[in-house]
C-alpha cells in the first residue's frame, strides 16, 4: 500500500523531495527501493500508534528545522484510489488562492445534520443532531475530511502544529469512491470493490 502512495508523489511531479516517515523495516525496505526518496526514521518519543500525524510531522520539523520548506504535503500511505493528478491540481489551487493550507475532502454519505445512533452494550441509542431535524431534501450538501492528503505552508503549520485548523480551509473535492479512508478490512474491501468497479474495467 505504502509504494501506491510514494508512486502517487512522485508521478504527481510537484516535490522537490520525497520523504517517507515510518518506525517499521518493512516500510523503510519498500520505500528505499525508489530513486530520490529519503526515510525519515521516526524519534522514540512518537513511535507507535498513540501519536498523531501532528506529533510526527512536528518532531520532524523539528529535527529538520534548516530545511524549512516552503510547501508541505502530508500524503497518507493507505490511499489506492488517489491519482498523481489530484495532489497536482490541489497543490495549484493552493498557490493560486495564496492559501496555507488545501485539504482532500468529500461528500458526506449522509446529511450529520438528520439523526445518528451510539452503541452502547448491543443498545443503540438515537441522537439527534442540535441543528434540529431538517427535511433531507432541502439539506445542504455537507464535506469532511477524505483523510487522503494535507498541504500546508511549513509556516503555518509551526505556528499552530496542527495540520487542520478550526478556521476554514480550502477543499480539493474527491469524488466519495476514491476518498477511502483505510482503517480497517471492510474499507479494503470497499476500495478493492471500487477499483474493479471504476477503474478496472475502463483499462479492459
Amino acid at each position: 500500500m505504502v509504494c501506491r502512495a510514494i508512486e502517487t508523489a512522485l508521478g504527481s511531479g510537484v516535490f522537490d523531495k520525497v520523504f517517507v516517515s515510518t518506525d517499521t523495516d518493512n516500510v523503510k525496505r519498500y520505500a528505499l527501493t525508489y530513486d530520490g526518496v529519503v526515510v525519515l526514521e521516526r524519534l522514540n518519543d512518537v513511535q507507535g500508534n498513540t501519536f498523531t500525524v501532528d506529533d510526527v510531522l512536528e518532531s520532524h520539523m523539528l529535527e529538520w528545522e534548516w530545511e524549512k520548506p516552503v510547501y508541505i504535503c502530508v500524503l497518507y500511505p493507505c490511499t489506492p484510489l488517489l491519482e498523481p493528478n489530484d495532489l497536482a491540481e490541489s497543490f495549484s489551487m493552493m498557490k493560486a488562492a495564496n492559501a496555507s493550507r488545501c485539504v482532500a475532502m468529500k461528500e458526506y454519505e449522509d446529511s450529520p445534520a438528520f439523526m445518528a445512533a451510539q452503541l452502547e452494550d448491543s443498545e443503540f441509542f438515537l441522537r439527534r443532531n442540535p441543528l434540529g431535524t431538517i427535511k433531507k431534501q432541502l439539506e445542504t450538501t455537507w464535506y469532511t475530511d477524505a483523510g487522503q492528503f494535507y498541504w500546508i505552508t511549513h509556516q503555518a503549520f509551526m505556528r499552530q502544529r496542527l495540520l487542520m485548523s478550526d478556521l476554514s480551509v480550502l477543499g480539493y473535492k474527491l469524488p466519495r469512491w476514491r476518498a477511502v479512508d483505510i482503517n480497517t478490512e471492510e474499507d479494503l474491501n470497499r476500495a478493492k470493490y471500487y477499483y474493479k468497479t471504476y477503474i478496472s474495467n475502463e483499462k479492459q
